[in-house]
């Protein structure tokens, strides 16, 4: 069964990271290249709505129910991916894998709650943990290789049998989950509501930016109002503001993931385009963040002593100026002149600095959280990191369409996108002083966003 949950995880993993070197070779076979943001966009969303809906439907239904469904969402989505023929189809796919991504991810985690004792859950998110590190070393290396020799379909319909399979592996299994019982009121339908606005209002603003016509405001209009009431009841008290406690790690959280995807998100693109490498060439970037990364919070890890958690700040703010160098490098490193090979260990360098960002967050939000709000604070920083991502990768695609269509140069819309990405970075490295309270120390459990402890 472990080895079911740990394949199920690094499909999730390899389709949402690994997939990326395929995607600029995918999308300009079927004439898309003008909405090569939407591939992502429709991906992040749409998994916001399957992490809602997995949590309710395994309270409602269970989770056999729920982790079926979600393989054959799954499946059905490389299937629609892997066949088609024009940009409506590969987006449709990534939408359906998203949701499907989304949703696999909530109910391995209520699994592993419901099926293993409490002495092995600890060695077994490693293990999870782990599975996703794997596809971010060797995805982007393995995709770009297939796409070069093999064909770019294969890269989603070679995963069918491997998701079909692993669901097999867990029918026995489950025939041990008990039935679900009477609801525990943990998950709460409104969520639901709320990850829907969520994703509809990623839509209408992406749609507004890439297409500035007359319909463009009443568009950008809607989906500001929907982010605003869908991530009102997602995430904390104080995280617009970051507001010292829970707030600003949630924020944090968000704010590093959307400068580091914004532009890791058209690093193959931009190798492709503008110094003309194959995709396995261009993949080689994707595949240096991974195991710096890990290392970066393997290290972090063992960050201990009683100023443990003013070290780990410190950490996160020079990570943060790490990915800041990284992305800003892009503007030079754009340019069909510059050196190609030196984006391998720029992004190293963003890959490090990401692995001593994210942990501090998760950390302080599990540190200032009261066990009333634990889940809900938790799944909070997966909301902050999809949704931001979701713009920031909707906001490179935007730029890359603009230059599709000749509005600008190519070098340019890159350029834009390593300085806003940049500025992004530096933004995240102002909330991190947010993480500490006005005397300096950082906050405990005594003061959680205003909340009773």
């Amino acid at each position: 069964m472990t080895w079911s949950l740990c394949a199920l995880v690094s499909l999730n993993a390899f389709e949402g990271m690994g997939v990326a070197a395929a995607l600029p070779t995918a999308v300009g076979d079927v004439g898309g290249l003008a909405d090569y943001g939407w591939v992502f966009t429709g991906y992040l969303a749409t998994s916001v709505i399957g992490m809602a809906s997995a949590a309710y439907l395994c309270d409602k239904r269970g989770v056999r129910l729920t982790i079926l469904a979600a393989v054959a969402l799954f499946v059905s989505g490389l299937l629609l991916a892997g066949t088609a023929t024009t940009m409506l189809s590969m987006v449709a796919g990534r939408v359906i894998q998203g949701l499907a991504g989304g949703a696999m991810m909530t109910t391995v985690y209520v699994m592993v709650g419901t099926l293993f004792p409490e002495v092995l859950r600890p060695r077994l998110f490693a293990v999870i943990s782990f599975c996703w590190v794997l596809p971010g070393i060797v995805g982007p290396t393995v995709s770009g290789a297939l796409t070069e020799h093999v064909g770019w379909r294969w890269i989603f319909l070679g995963l069918v049998p491997v998701a079909v399979a692993a669901a097999a592996l867990l029918l026995p299994a489950m025939r041990a989950v008990p039935p679900p019982g009477p609801r525990t009121g943990n998950a709460d339908p409104s969520r639901i509501r709320s990850a829907v606005a969520v994703a509809v209002g990623i839509g209408c603003v992406e749609r507004a930016v890439q297409h500035p016509d007359l319909a463009a405001l009443p568009v950008a209009t809607v989906g500001i109002v929907a982010l605003a009431w869908g991530l009102g009841g997602l995430l904390p008290r104080g995280t617009v503001t970051a507001r010292p406690g829970v707030g600003a790690p949630v924020a944090l959280r968000g704010l590093t993931a959307g400068a580091f995807f914004g532009v890791e998100s058209v690093l193959p693109l931009m190798m492709a385009t503008q110094h003309g490498l194959s995709p396995l060439h261009a993949s080689i970037p994707l595949a240096c963040a991974g195991l710096p990364c890990a290392i970066g919070a393997w290290w972090l890890g063992r960050v201990a002593g009683p100023d443990a958690l003013r070290r780990r700040i410190r950490l996160a703010r020079y990570g943060l100026v790490m990915v800041c160098c990284a992305n800003a490098s892009l503007i030079w490193l754009s340019q069909p002149t510059a050196t190609s090979w030196l984006m391998n260990p720029m992004w190293v360098l963003a890959g490090f600095g990401l692995g001593l960002a994210i942990p501090t967050a998760n950390v302080l939000v599990l540190e200032r959280t009261t066990d009333h709000d634990r889940a809900a604070d938790a799944s909070a920083l997966q909301v902050a990191d999809t949704t931001m991502s979701s713009l920031t990768t909707g906001l490179s695609g935007v730029l890359v369409g603009a230059a599709a269509r000749g509005f600008l140069g190519y070098s340019t819309a890159f350029a834009v996108i390593g300085i806003f990405m940049a500025a992004l970075a530096l933004v995240a490295t102002v909330v991190a002083n947010r993480l500490t309270s006005p005397s300096g120390i950082p906050l405990g459990r005594t003061a959680i966003d205003g909340r009773a402890t």
